[in-house]
Protein backbone atom coordinates (compact mmCIF):
# COMPACT_ATOMS: atom_id res chain seq x y z
CA UNK A 1 0.00 0.00 0.00
CA UNK A 2 1.22 3.53 -0.83
CA UNK A 3 0.87 6.28 1.82
CA UNK A 4 0.08 9.97 1.13
CA UNK A 5 1.71 12.91 3.54
CA UNK A 6 -1.54 13.28 4.73
CA UNK A 7 -2.64 9.59 6.08
CA UNK A 8 1.11 9.84 7.06
CA UNK A 9 0.24 12.92 9.25
CA UNK A 10 -3.41 11.14 10.77
CA UNK A 11 -1.15 7.78 11.87
CA UNK A 12 -2.45 7.15 14.89
CA UNK A 13 0.47 6.32 17.84
CA UNK A 14 -0.59 3.07 18.44
CA UNK A 15 -1.01 1.89 15.10
CA UNK A 16 2.46 -0.60 14.79
CA UNK A 17 5.58 1.32 13.09
CA UNK A 18 5.80 1.25 8.73
CA UNK A 19 7.68 -1.34 7.72
CA UNK A 20 10.86 -0.37 5.08
CA UNK A 21 7.87 -1.83 1.92
CA UNK A 22 5.26 0.68 3.76
CA UNK A 23 7.75 3.52 4.59
CA UNK A 24 8.16 3.62 0.66
CA UNK A 25 5.95 6.16 -0.45
CA UNK A 26 4.84 8.22 -3.51
CA UNK A 27 5.16 12.12 -2.60
CA UNK A 28 1.88 12.67 -4.06
CA UNK A 29 1.04 15.33 -1.52
CA UNK A 30 3.53 17.37 -3.02
CA UNK A 31 3.12 16.43 -7.25
CA UNK A 32 -0.66 16.41 -6.99
CA UNK A 33 -0.51 19.79 -9.40
CA UNK A 34 1.52 20.81 -12.03
CA UNK A 35 4.31 23.47 -10.38
CA UNK A 36 4.19 25.28 -13.03
CA UNK A 37 0.35 25.88 -14.45
CA UNK A 38 -1.25 23.74 -11.54
CA UNK A 39 -3.05 21.26 -13.86
CA UNK A 40 -4.31 18.43 -11.50
CA UNK A 41 -1.35 15.46 -12.12
CA UNK A 42 -3.34 13.20 -10.09
CA UNK A 43 -4.66 10.36 -12.84
CA UNK A 44 -0.16 10.55 -12.81
CA UNK A 45 0.59 8.39 -9.80
CA UNK A 46 3.23 6.42 -9.78
CA UNK A 47 4.47 7.33 -13.59
CA UNK A 48 7.73 9.10 -13.38
CA UNK A 49 8.65 11.42 -15.04
CA UNK A 50 5.21 12.94 -14.73
CA UNK A 51 4.82 15.55 -17.88
CA UNK A 52 1.99 18.21 -17.49
CA UNK A 53 -0.76 16.55 -19.79
CA UNK A 54 -1.65 20.39 -20.05
CA UNK A 55 -0.48 20.86 -24.37
CA UNK A 56 0.60 24.74 -23.23
CA UNK A 57 2.81 23.46 -20.22
CA UNK A 58 4.56 20.00 -20.62
CA UNK A 59 6.29 20.76 -17.71
CA UNK A 60 8.21 17.72 -16.58
CA UNK A 61 8.35 16.43 -13.02
CA UNK A 62 11.00 14.48 -11.69
CA UNK A 63 10.78 12.07 -8.32
CA UNK A 64 13.09 13.73 -5.87
CA UNK A 65 16.03 11.23 -5.00
CA UNK A 66 17.50 11.67 -2.25
CA UNK A 67 21.42 11.41 -1.74
CA UNK A 68 23.22 9.39 1.61
CA UNK A 69 26.81 9.48 1.69
CA UNK A 70 28.67 5.97 3.21
CA UNK A 71 32.17 5.79 4.77
CA UNK A 72 34.34 3.07 4.70
CA UNK A 73 36.94 4.38 7.18
CA UNK A 74 39.57 1.51 7.42
CA UNK A 75 43.54 0.65 8.40
CA UNK A 76 45.21 -2.52 8.06
CA UNK A 77 42.76 -4.03 10.24
CA UNK A 78 40.28 -3.37 8.34
CA UNK A 79 36.88 -0.89 7.62
CA UNK A 80 34.88 0.22 11.19
CA UNK A 81 31.53 -0.43 10.88
CA UNK A 82 28.58 0.57 13.68
CA UNK A 83 25.47 -1.19 15.15
CA UNK A 84 22.85 0.90 14.30
CA UNK A 85 20.75 3.13 17.04
CA UNK A 86 17.83 3.70 14.86
CA UNK A 87 15.57 2.53 11.81
CA UNK A 88 16.20 1.22 9.29
CA UNK A 89 17.70 -1.63 10.67
CA UNK A 90 18.25 -0.73 14.56
CA UNK A 91 20.64 -2.91 16.29
CA UNK A 92 22.71 -4.00 12.61
CA UNK A 93 25.78 -3.42 11.51
CA UNK A 94 26.39 -1.06 8.28
CA UNK A 95 28.90 1.33 7.62
CA UNK A 96 28.56 5.29 9.03
CA UNK A 97 26.82 7.79 7.26
CA UNK A 98 23.57 9.42 6.38
CA UNK A 99 21.86 12.31 4.07
CA UNK A 100 23.65 15.23 2.42
CA UNK A 101 22.34 18.42 3.55
CA UNK A 102 21.35 21.02 1.92
CA UNK A 103 24.52 23.17 0.46
CA UNK A 104 27.30 20.54 1.13
CA UNK A 105 29.34 18.52 -1.14
CA UNK A 106 28.43 15.01 -1.39
CA UNK A 107 32.36 14.88 0.67
CA UNK A 108 31.67 17.28 2.79
CA UNK A 109 28.55 15.57 3.70
CA UNK A 110 30.43 12.09 3.76
CA UNK A 111 33.32 13.77 6.75
CA UNK A 112 30.31 15.58 8.48
CA UNK A 113 28.45 12.25 9.14
CA UNK A 114 31.46 9.66 10.25
CA UNK A 115 32.11 12.99 12.76
CA UNK A 116 28.66 13.41 13.92
CA UNK A 117 28.18 9.46 14.34
CA UNK A 118 31.40 8.22 15.58
CA UNK A 119 33.63 11.22 16.22
CA UNK A 120 36.94 10.58 14.05
CA UNK A 121 37.80 13.27 11.94
CA UNK A 122 38.76 12.38 8.47
CA UNK A 123 40.71 14.58 6.42
CA UNK A 124 39.20 15.65 2.56
CA UNK A 125 42.31 14.59 1.00
CA UNK A 126 42.68 11.10 2.36
CA UNK A 127 38.49 10.71 1.13
CA UNK A 128 37.95 8.64 -2.13
CA UNK A 129 35.07 7.59 -4.38
CA UNK A 130 34.41 3.85 -3.94
CA UNK A 131 30.61 2.87 -5.05
CA UNK A 132 27.68 3.81 -5.84
CA UNK A 133 24.03 2.14 -5.52
CA UNK A 134 20.17 2.71 -5.05
CA UNK A 135 18.81 2.14 -1.98
CA UNK A 136 16.24 -1.12 -1.70
CA UNK A 137 13.24 1.44 -1.89
CA UNK A 138 14.52 3.25 -5.42
CA UNK A 139 14.79 7.13 -3.85
CA UNK A 140 17.88 7.05 -2.25
CA UNK A 141 21.63 7.30 -3.84
CA UNK A 142 24.10 5.74 -1.85
CA UNK A 143 27.47 6.84 -2.59
CA UNK A 144 30.35 5.30 -0.29
CA UNK A 145 33.72 6.80 -0.11
CA UNK A 146 36.91 5.05 1.74
CA UNK A 147 39.38 6.67 3.53
CA UNK A 148 42.22 5.72 5.05
CA UNK A 149 42.78 6.44 8.98
CA UNK A 150 46.25 5.29 10.41
CA UNK A 151 45.87 3.46 13.51
CA UNK A 152 41.98 3.52 13.46
CA UNK A 153 41.84 1.03 16.34
CA UNK A 154 43.63 3.77 18.78
CA UNK A 155 41.06 7.11 17.73
CA UNK A 156 39.62 7.47 20.24
CA UNK A 157 35.90 7.44 19.64
CA UNK A 158 32.22 9.54 20.37
CA UNK A 159 29.65 7.49 19.47
CA UNK A 160 26.43 9.71 19.06
CA UNK A 161 24.14 7.96 21.49
CA UNK A 162 21.14 8.66 19.52
CA UNK A 163 22.41 6.92 16.22
CA UNK A 164 24.87 4.73 16.92
CA UNK A 165 24.82 1.97 19.66
CA UNK A 166 28.55 0.64 19.19
CA UNK A 167 31.47 0.12 16.50
CA UNK A 168 33.92 -2.68 15.60
CA UNK A 169 35.99 -3.52 12.85
CA UNK A 170 34.86 -5.52 10.06
CA UNK A 171 36.26 -8.89 8.48
CA UNK A 172 35.42 -10.84 5.56
CA UNK A 173 32.57 -12.04 8.13
CA UNK A 174 30.82 -9.80 8.74
CA UNK A 175 26.66 -9.49 8.45
CA UNK A 176 25.81 -6.19 7.50
CA UNK A 177 22.28 -5.07 7.70
CA UNK A 178 21.66 -3.63 4.39
CA UNK A 179 22.89 -5.82 1.36
CA UNK A 180 24.23 -2.41 -0.94
CA UNK A 181 26.58 -2.07 2.38
CA UNK A 182 27.38 -6.08 2.12
CA UNK A 183 27.86 -5.66 -1.38
CA UNK A 184 30.52 -2.74 -0.59
CA UNK A 185 32.02 -4.67 2.00
CA UNK A 186 32.74 -7.41 -0.02
CA UNK A 187 33.89 -5.26 -3.02
CA UNK A 188 36.41 -3.52 0.20
CA UNK A 189 38.22 -7.20 0.47
CA UNK A 190 38.54 -7.80 -3.07
CA UNK A 191 40.90 -4.09 -3.43
CA UNK A 192 42.49 -3.64 -0.07
CA UNK A 193 43.88 -7.16 0.66
CA UNK A 194 45.62 -7.46 3.41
Amino acid sequence: MKYTLASLQTRSPHQPPLSITEATMEPVAVLDFCSTCGHDLRQLRGVWPKECPNTACKTVHYHPVHTVVLGLIYDDQGPLIIQRGIEPGKGGWAFPGGYQNYGETIEQAAIREIWEEIGITVEPAALQYFGSALSNTGNKSLVFFVARVPDLEQQPRRLCPTETLDSAIATTGSQLCFPSHQDMLAKFFETHAR
